[in-house]
């Protein structure tokens, strides 16, 4: 395991500034950011060890980059899925799924090791995402049926103001209303 950054044993919010400036400028000029950073240290009197070097400050960059990146793709299928927040529950839950089918295939094929806590934790896990699974199926359904429902109580209101328009009867009305909902 690598040892800890130097730039961690800075001030937090010290740190936070350098990634503010490092995001501000697109993720360039790490040699300007470098530059700042051991102005700052030297202004605050800050003791290091050994001096923070610019390759550290890049990998920060760096870094900071990648979970940017992974930041917009998340906010991404934040909207894609907005709208429709039982996609959004089914997709996880099929994304999980597939988490645990593919450790389960590694412990079966060897290249994981696999303990009984762990083999207990993946069962129940899966009987939970199985539970999830339905829930969400239950809950298409009921909205699917909220769908249906109020496009009737539209049509029934639509085709009883028509024909109200066109002269006929109140129990005309009112029977074509029942009709459109369903109701004899």
């Amino acid at each position: 395991m690598a040892p800890p950054s130097k730039i961690s044993q800075l001030p937090q919010d010290l740190r936070d500034e350098l990634i503010d400036r490092i995001r501000e400028s697109g993720h360039r000029d790490y040699d300007g950011h470098h530059r700042w950073l051991m102005a700052q240290i030297k202004a605050r009197g800050i003791e290091l060890d050994e001096p923070i070097s610019r390759s550290a400050v890049a990998r920060l960059g760096k870094r900071q980059k990648s979970i940017s990146a992974r930041m917009q793709e998340i906010r991404a299928m934040e909207r894609e899925f907005a709208g429709d927040p039982v996609h959004t529950n089914r997709t996880t839950n099929q994304m999980l799924q597939l988490l645990a089918f593919a450790k389960t295939r590694d412990a079966y094929n060897g290249t994981i090791e696999m303990d009984e806590d762990m083999l207990n934790s993946m069962a129940l896990t899966i009987g939970r995402l199985e539970k999830a699974a339905a829930i969400n199926e239950d809950r298409e359904r009921d909205i699917r049926e909220d769908e249906r429902r109020r496009a009737r109580e539209e049509a029934a209101e639509k085709a009883g103001a028509v024909a109200a328009q066109a002269g006929v009867s109140p129990e005309t009305v009112e029977r074509i209303r029942r009709d459109v909902l369903g109701m004899r």
